[in-house]
């Protein structure tokens, strides 16, 4: 039976990539034997000669759209910069011609540099735009701190530093391992690193506060009041990251955890501000006493029936293995 010159060259293409089936292929090979027209269609399919030019005109042409754009954004940064540079030499004149201390120069120096670090610099940084834009607005942020403390001959340069310091650790630190970081330790444990680094900071900020007021007592206060929820939150974050079950018990064991953090905190903290004692189920607290013990005894239960559920599947499969034997 002949076959029509436009069904083999419908099967020509799956020919060539070899995706054909086995009659398919025998028809097409019984075909092109006599026909000199599909013979043709199917060199000209064969040869990526066509194909290899494509691709290295494809590349030639984003290199040069990226080299442009490089180009222009590199202007662009230049002249933001240069129109940046001119009220630091405005300030820096009128500074000078007033006969006044170079105070405020440093200050306007500071700002232009920050806002700089957020507008120039992913201009000009032609990798890992974020990365560097980070860095750089920090240094500059922490720069602007340190000269205006230094003006007003204040003594809250770290307590600032520490508190912008915590957010960036807690918003953009995540985003920057996600991104840059190798793979290691670092990178597959990012909330870890992020829980550890926000701990040292806040106790660090308690000690800054502490040595700005003069008050020892405080940062001891401080440090016992902030235990207790720092202590919950890293157990719920355990719970959420590294309890490896079944979603019954990890949900149970937040709950048990909620549950009996919110029993122990308000007496924590009562008995450590206030003279008074707290009394669990005394008129003002018994509901949200009940609450703490109702949240507790059902995360309890949630955590019991997925380790026995967990405990059961085992079995079974342990059960099923054996039979398979």
């Amino acid at each position: 039976m002949k076959i029509n010159c436009d069904v083999i060259r419908d099967l020509l293409p799956l020919y060539v990539d070899g995706v054909s089936s086995e009659e398919s292929k025998k028809l097409v090979e019984e075909h092109i034997e006599d026909c000199r027209d599909c013979r043709d269609v199917l060199s000209k399919l064969k040869n990526t000669e066509y194909d290899t030019d494509i691709s290295e005109e494809k590349e030639s042409v984003l290199e040069y759209s990226f080299r442009k754009t490089k180009r222009k954004t590199f202007i662009a940064g230049g002249i933001i910069s240069s129109i940046l540079m001119i009220p630091v030499i405005a300030c820096l004149i009128i500074n000078l011609a007033t006969g006044h201390a170079l105070d405020w120069f440093f200050i306007v120096l500071a700002s232009l540099m920050l806002t700089a670090s957020l507008i120039v610099v992913p201009l000009m940084v032609p990798q890992k735009k974020l990365l560097y834009t980070s860095l750089c607005s920090m240094a500059s942020l922490f720069m602007l701190f340190a000269v205006c403390c230094l003006y007003t001959h204040g003594r809250w340069f770290f307590i600032a530093s520490t508190s912008v310091l915590m957010g960036f650790t807690a918003v953009i630190l995540p985003i920057l391992i996600g991104r840059y970081a190798k793979d290691g330790f670092i990178k597959k444990n990012k909330g870890l690193t992020v829980y550890a680094l926000e701990t040292i900071l806040l106790l660090s900020l308690f000690f800054y506060i502490g040595a700005y007021i003069g008050g020892r007592e405080f940062i001891v206060k401080a440090v016992m009041i902030s235990s207790v929820p720092a202590l919950a939150m890293w157990a719920l974050f355990a719970a959420v990251r590294y309890m490896h079950t079944n979603l019954v018990s990890k949900t149970g064991a937040i709950i048990a955890i909620s549950g009996f953090s919110i029993l122990v905190i308000n007496p924590w903290v009562n008995n450590i501000i206030s003279k008074d004692k707290y009394l669990l189920f005394s008129a003002d607290n018994i509901i949200n006493t009940v609450i703490s013990i109702v949240l507790a005894a059902a995360g309890l239960i949630l955590l019991f029936i997925g380790i026995l559920y967990a405990v059961i599947v085992r079995i079974k499969k342990v059960k099923h293995g054996i039979q398979n034997d």
